[in-house]
């Protein structure tokens, strides 16, 4: 989510030492946002443990998106949608493949837990 920060301008190199330290730590807020928008819909970053990062997946009407190479479990929260020629509905877990792609054939948004497993660097 977005926020707006309001300081007295004597003030704003503290903000740069908040950003600072936020970097050393690693924490991701320094350097990323946790929503990105595709064409599909958008991706909004819930949680990241070790090597495992869990994001909710909103999918537009209409629209078709891929499934990440990297996920290991999709769940449908809300809506209904279509992969690999079967109807999923809110509630369920999906099987899936590589190269396999979640299609909103619906009029509204649906959303999705997809839980990624991050490769780790040596």
């Amino acid at each position: 989510d977005d926020a707006i920060l309001v300081a007295d301008l004597r003030r704003t190199q503290d903000v740069k030492q908040i950003v600072d330290a936020l970097k050393s730590r690693g924490d991701r807020e320094a350097t990323e946002h946790n929503v990105t928008h595709y064409p599909w819909g958008r991706r909004r970053l819930l949680d990241t443990v070790d090597n495992t990062v869990v994001y909710m997946k909103t999918i537009a009407a209409g629209a078709c998106a891929e499934i990440h190479p990297s996920a290991i479990s999709l769940t449908l929260i809300s809506g209904e949608l279509e992969s690999q020629g079967r109807t999923f509905v809110a509630k369920t877990t999906i099987p899936f493949s590589d190269g396999d792609r979640l299609q909103n054939s619906t009029e509204t948004a649906i959303q999705l837990i997809e839980v990624q497993e991050q490769s780790q660097d040596c």
